[in-house]
């Protein structure tokens, strides 16, 4: 049985501050992508009852959340079966955040 069509989003945190905390946490990139599109649908309801002209104070609004939401769809949407991609590598105070695609 092939597991090409299966794309595996690993999420990893490393931390070394004094104590070593590991998290590896793989989620289907089909699953996610259904949780995405259940918290847009839930997003929309919410932008239907929070005006427009909303003054945030530092914070992000609901209709930018909406927004992040699609275009998180739309990038998940495109990835295609050419190979593994690393989307995130970086490595800051001791802290190492991985999210690679496989």
């Amino acid at each position: 049985m092939s597991n090409r069509g299966l794309r595996i989003i690993w999420l990893k945190v490393h931390t070394e501050n004094g104590k070593r905390f590991r998290l590896s946490f793989p989620v289907s990139l089909n699953v996610f992508r259904e949780l995405l599109d259940s918290f847009q649908d839930l997003i929309i309801v919410i932008c239907l009852f929070v005006p427009k002209s909303f003054v945030p104070r530092n914070s992000i609004s609901v209709h930018a959340v909406k927004e992040i939401t699609a275009m998180l769809i739309e990038l998940l949407g495109s990835i295609t079966d050419d190979g593994p991609y690393d989307l995130v590598n970086v490595e800051a105070d001791g802290v190492k955040v991985y999210i690679k695609i496989r």
